[in-house]
């Protein structure tokens, strides 16, 4: 069960629910009014920044994330948790030409980050055999 399906098996759907709409929330409070926040399913959020490096974009996210980790989240009960993300950075057009060859390179750049218990936002690494995404 990943972080996320613990939030709704111990507090219930409606706790993880407000958890996705007040991280969505700050998510668009965080960022520009020219970057692209929205929410790709399930729990995953995708990010278009505008203008920036992956590296720009993986300080960007560091900074929302220390933000995000010192106010916690409102819930019934037991009132408030913390929270926290994962996130793969891909750049355009070096990671892919179109949304979904960028999500392919970011997603494979999350399981590598799984797997190996690193840091939570890492650059996607140009996957060479995808065809023609952005926690």
């Amino acid at each position: 069960m990943n972080q996320f399906g613990n939030i709704n098996h111990h507090y219930g759907h409606d706790a993880g629910d407000a958890v996705l709409r007040q991280f969505g929330q700050r998510l668009r409070q965080a960022f520009q009014s020219e970057d692209l926040v929205s929410r790709w399913g399930g729990e995953e959020f995708a990010i278009g920044m505008y203008g920036m490096t992956q590296e720009e974009g993986v300080q960007r996210l560091n900074a929302v994330l220390d933000l995000l980790q010192q106010e916690p989240f409102t819930i019934s009960d037991p009132g408030s948790l913390s929270v926290t993300f994962c996130a793969e950075v891909a750049q355009y057009p070096e990671d892919g030409l179109e949304v979904r060859s960028l999500y392919l390179a970011a997603a494979a750049a999350l399981d590598q980050a799984k797997q190996a218990g690193s840091s939570p936002i890492r650059l996607a690494q140009p996957q060479k055999s995808l065809s023609i995404y952005a926690s």
